[in-house]
């Protein structure tokens, strides 16, 4: 047996000579302990241990210390399924949103394919990649449905610089960063299993469309997102999403290929703001009244029609949340726009814009 271990917690080499079951490394101090017996063999008594400590500090949620013995085991151990399959679920719990870790996830899942004569071990492996995939994609799309911090970024930066609040709140949107540097990473999950078990598995083909679903409303979620600051996904982004949605439902049975089609992936700016915050909504009390019909009409119908009107409108959808937010309920200002948005209102009666129920042009 070679004199020289590896210590977990550096990873340098160092000599033991008396052949110890424990022994201090000379570089860091840490303890390390021997996992072979003293006539070089591998001392299964103490790998069954380390599994069994791994998972218990798993089961508390102590991943770096499972994540350790884990390492132990496989330092001597290269080929052990079982701590190869514990290293991917300690991987998986050591997910957060700025790493998901899903290519170590996979490496050490195809560790255990590769070692394993079991086909039932190798369809969990393959099970645990499409659950990790789902569950990522719903992490990211609920944090891409938290706006209220992204609000409060935009409404500052219109503050700061109403004509580049868009692009500057963009830039500080930390989470959508995150994740959408993440989602190759995470559909590699998916794309690790095998199409001809899609195909022949029902429990595989049913995650598969949950996932496809998931991915459309993930991208929703990042689209509204991107309507929170005035901005929208491009046409080529959306071409992408829904390329890769066709990848994600590959080898689906018939019936549920049509569960979810690409129409159901957007680029339209439906802003969250557009219901219930603009200055005559606010007056009025409702999106749909009499009133904000005709001043509907008349932004569709006139001010849309020319670059001055666009520019206005443009300026309006950016300045006046943050000033129903400031000063909508207020006395004076319900009293001087109440005054002014009636006069408007009647002139455009007057100019045969009607007050009947519309639906906006866009």
């Amino acid at each position: 047996m070679s004199n020289l271990v590896k210590c977990q917690n550096c990873g340098k080499e160092i000599k033991n000579e008396d052949k110890r079951t424990e022994i201090f490394c000379s570089y860091c101090g840490a303890k390390v302990q021997i996992v072979t017996s003293a006539d070089g063999n591998i001392d299964n008594n103490k790998i069954d241990n380390y599994l069994f400590l791994s998972r218990e500090a798993l089961k508390v949620k102590n991943t770096d210390e499972a994540y350790n013995y884990v390492n132990r085991v496989l330092e001597v151990d290269v080929k052990n399924i079982d701590a190869w399959y514990l290293k991917m679920e300690i991987l998986g719990q050591m997910s957060i949103l700025k790493d998901l870790k899903c290519e170590e996830v996979i490496a050490a899942g195809n560790k255990v394919i590769e070692f394993s004569d079991s086909l039932e071990i190798k369809l969990r492996v393959y099970r645990y990649y499409l659950d990790k995939c789902l569950s990522d994609l719903k992490f990211c799309t609920f944090s891409l449905q938290n706006v209220e911090s992204i609000k409060k970024i935009h409404e500052a930066n219109l503050l700061k610089d109403i004509f580049n609040a868009g692009e500057m709140t963009l830039v500080a949107d930390v989470v959508r960063e995150c994740v959408v540097k993440q989602e190759a990473k995470i559909l590699s999950l998916r794309l690790e299993v095998p199409i001809l078990l899609i195909k022949e598995n029902e429990d595989f083909a049913f995650l598969v469309a949950e996932i496809a679903k998931q991915w459309v409303y993930y991208q929703n979620a990042l689209n509204a997102r991107y309507n929170v600051y005035d901005r929208s996904m491009t046409e080529s982004a959306l071409e992408v999403y829904k390329s890769r949605l066709n990848l994600i439902k590959q080898g689906l049975p018939e019936k549920y290929i049509n569960v979810i089609d690409e129409n159901s992936l957007t680029s339209e700016n439906k802003s969250a703001d557009k219901n219930g915050c603009y200055i005559a909504t606010s007056i009025y009390g409702s999106y749909d009244c009499p009133q904000v019909w005709t001043l509907r009409r008349f932004r569709d119908n006139v001010l849309d029609e020319y670059l001055l009107g666009r520019i206005f409108i443009k300026i309006y959808y950016a300045i006046s949340p943050v000033m129903v937010k400031l000063f909508g309920e207020t006395t004076l200002f319900k009293l001087m726009f109440n005054s002014i948005l009636n006069r408007i209102v009647s002139n455009l009666n007057n100019k045969g814009f009607e007050d009947t129920p519309y639906n906006d042009k866009y």
